[in-house]
């Protein structure tokens, strides 16, 4: 056992056995006893220890000696040597529910929580009506996730003690679990009632708001709990998670520095600090609570792979490698000890990890969804019809999802789709789970779906309630795990069918999602056991596109861009977080080798293209060669592709959108075939839009491949050449022919519910 865990187990025994040595005990033939309890009721446990010794040395057999010292002990931090106290003390007298009590505090301490349980069970059968025992019970139930044998526990203590209060709130905190919201405020209700001045009560009904949404409300709770005990840094912590689900950035800012000055060790704090600063896209500020996080957990998942992400977001690869072991290694370990909870899985998607990890990540994230979800539900599961439809008198109603209706690469993507559905075969309705930013994208597939609604502002709840409402046959969830999901509404199986698509390329892990649609190079039939979802296999790419997207018409100047006059113009315009130590020192070989090249690259932060341009001059190339390209509206930045000459992909994480941008405005892309269902992207755009020998086998290839193209204008001519005649033709820029097959898909969905029969794959015949 390590100090910290010492310390949790003296802090637990303070807690639920109160000040060990003071305890009430059996009358004792040696009077010296009442001094014992006499330095345990001041905190002298080093003297209760010493003087209880002293009464051992003459009385080896004393129980209350043995009793008391084995306290004494855990509340030192030295638990392990104080149970064989505690237990030669139940030896001698086995029905003494105080002794076993207490050793079940201790044993519940160090994390027996089986043992524990057995100690209390015992207690409880001697004396049955000792409120503090049978709240202890309880306790330890719930630590066992048997929470409604600890309700039940619970709701005994309070028949005998009615203002009971850590009954009271471990009913409550029960009955939320269970997902009986009403019961379990009002049980936190008349804890409150009981003692107006506690502020775990007021903390307690403001998390369980919190839950259930119910924000306003929650807050105020909060913020009783904190006027009453200005340095409570668990409810200003949860406070401040509040103020930044409701975009309240500089008061999640604040609120989380006031959580950490008042708790300074508080490494979950310190997260949620560097976790609001990301959002805002603060990076530099960013860093330092989360190397702060880590260092007080060095095993914490969640502020691992926030630190990471940080990171590669500004290209700091300095001590990353050694940063994503730990994370791998903290996940492997949770996954085989049963804890890992609620990772980031998308951030895990751009780091060097297999499908299997990927699965085992997304699979306690769909964990963690379930209970929210459960606890979340306000009335009985939704009903869901198995009535055959789909032609022209009934089409099916399908509902896409998604945080990203707005400029976004996702909204380009797909915003060409809804007005090309066969309105014979199904209806489209939109659910909006992200901002209005008043963008044409925004606009465009509000007036193209047949009914669009918000649901912002509401509940997950009444969200999904919404949507079973409007009678949605199935559901297709564009955000995934990706920034501002709300899975917990799918989780609540609000249409009878659930689809995992497009915005997070990758398995969901979840019982509560049925399919997701891929094809047969993102996701070959050799790694079908790595997704939980039944396949839906396109014909071709699993990449819907919009064939109508506008390229404008004028093309800048090199000059207008920064672009030297002459020289060969290699870019890649991804996203930051994609671009990794390897990835980059391949592009370096390539420039060595390309005299007078430059490498036009996305310009995202000032951090990362200082990073950048130190980590060019590194690699022995002049970082005046790397040239930023600035936010541009979406035709002018398709237009000015023809400025570049090639685009060099990225490998772990592959160009997705930004792959289809490139082919779309007829530049070459050429890239490594990955492991992963993000790293086989740009390979399958690849192989649609005819250009296969753009796919290379490994790095070496890719560099080799990359400098022969840039020193042979005739070959890479061909292949533009290629792209520019198949533009029109082939399937990957034919969005009617793809809306066709997500028909066909869901229809077969469809029958397969009717019929009672199991989600499997399929493959989707083009037609």
């Amino acid at each position: 056992m390590n100090r910290k865990q010492r310390r949790r187990a003296g802090r637990e025994t303070r807690r639920r056995g109160g000040a060990a040595p003071g305890a009430a005990t059996p009358a004792s033939a040696d009077p010296r006893i009442a001094r014992v309890q006499a330095f345990g009721a001041s905190g002298r446990y080093a003297d209760a220890i010493d003087l209880c010794d002293a009464i051992l040395s003459d009385s080896p057999d004393d129980p209350d000696a043995l009793h008391l010292r084995g306290l004494a002990l855990a509340q030192c931090g030295r638990p392990e040597e104080g149970l064989e106290g505690l237990r030669r003390a139940v030896t001698l007298q086995p029905r003494n529910p105080l002794y076993l009590n207490h050793l079940g505090v201790v044993l519940s301490g160090i994390g027996n929580l089986e043992a524990a349980l057995e100690a209390y069970q015992a207690a409880v059968a001697i004396a049955p009506d000792i409120a503090d025992i049978r709240n202890n019970l309880g306790h330890a139930l719930a630590k066992l996730d048997r929470t409604a044998e600890a309700v039940e526990a619970y709701k005994r203590t309070i028949a005998d003690a009615p203002r009971h209060i850590a009954a009271l709130h471990g009913l409550g905190s029960g009955l939320q679990a269970l997902g009986r919201i009403d019961e379990a405020l009002d049980v936190f209700r008349r804890a409150l009632a009981a003692d107006p001045r506690r502020a775990d009560s007021h903390y307690n009904i403001a998390t369980l708001l919190q839950a259930a949404g119910r924000f306003d409300e929650s807050e105020a709770a909060y913020n009783k709990a904190i006027a009453l005990k200005p340095d409570y840094a668990d409810a200003l912590n949860n406070l401040g998670t509040l103020h930044e689900a409701r975009g309240r950035w500089t008061e999640a800012v604040d609120t989380y520095g006031r959580a950490v000055d008042a708790r300074p060790d508080y490494a979950e704090a310190w997260f949620n600090l560097g976790n609001v600063h990301d959002k805002r896209e603060d990076f530099a500020a960013a860093i330092d609570p989360l190397c702060r996080a880590v260092a007080l957990l060095p095993t914490g998942i969640k502020s691992l792979g926030s630190l990471i992400t940080v990171k590669k977001r500004i290209c700091d690869w300095d001590g990353l490698e050694a940063l994503i072991d730990s994370y791998r290694d903290a996940i492997a370990t949770a996954a085989a000890e049963g804890t890992l909870r609620d990772p980031q899985p998308f951030g895990a998607l751009s780091l060097p990890m297999s499908e299997a990890e990927h699965q085992t990540i997304a699979r306690a994230v769909a964990r963690v969804r379930t209970k929210s979800a459960t606890a979340l539900q306000r009335g009985p599961a939704f009903d869901h019809a198995r009535t055959m439809r789909g032609g022209a008198e009934e089409p099916l109603t399908i509902g896409y999802m998604s945080a990203d209706f707005r400029e976004h690469p996702v909204a380009h993507l797909i915003a060409g789709l809804f007005a090309r559905h066969d309105r014979s075969r199904v209806r489209v309705h939109g659910y909006s789970l992200g901002v209005d930013d008043g963008s044409d994208y925004r606009r465009r597939i509000a007036a193209d779906v047949d009914r669009f609604v918000d649901l912002r502002g509401i509940s997950d709840w009444e969200a999904a309630s919404a949507i079973h409402a409007d009678g949605v046959d199935i559901l297709v969830d564009l955000t995934g795990y990706t920034t501002h999901a709300r899975t917990e509404i799918v989780a609540l199986r609000p249409a009878p069918v659930r689809v995992n698509y497009l915005g997070y390329p990758g398995t969901m892990g979840a019982d509560f999602v049925d399919y997701i649609i891929v094809d047969h190079t993102v996701v070959p039939e050799t790694e079908a056991e790595f997704y939980d979802e039944a396949l839906v296999t396109m014909p071709h790419c699993y990449q819907v596109t919009d064939d109508e997207q506008a390229i404008a018409d004028a093309i800048p100047t090199r000059a207008d861009c920064g672009l030297p006059e002459t020289g060969f113009v290699f870019c890649s315009f991804n996203n930051t977080y994609k671009i990794d130590a390897d990835s980059f020192g391949t592009w370096m070989d390539v420039l060595r080798e390309v005299p007078d090249s430059v490498l036009w690259l996305f310009r995202s932060n000032p951090l990362c293209e200082a990073n950048l341009r130190r980590e060019a001059e590194s690699r022995g190339v002049d970082s005046g060669r790397l040239v930023f390209a600035a936010r541009k509206p979406k035709d002018r930045h398709l237009a000015r592709h023809r400025l570049a000459d090639l685009f060099l992909d990225t490998f772990t994480y592959n160009a997705h959108t930004t792959a289809s941008d490139a082919l779309w405005a007829g530049l070459p892309l050429l890239t490594v075939e990955g492991t992963t269902f993000a790293g086989r992207v740009a390979a399958s755009l690849l192989r649609t839009v005819g250009t296969p020998e753009m796919i290379c086998v490994d790095r070496q290839e890719f560099r080799t491949r990359a400098v022969a193209l840039a020193s042979d204008p005739s070959a890479l001519g061909t292949v533009r050449e290629r792209l520019a005649a198949n533009r029109r033709t082939c399937p990957l820029f034919d969005t009617g022919r793809f809306a066709r097959g997500l028909e066909a898909a869901y229809a077969e969905m469809w029958r397969r519910h009717c019929a009672g029969e199991p989600p499997r794959a399929m493959d989707v015949i083009d037609g």
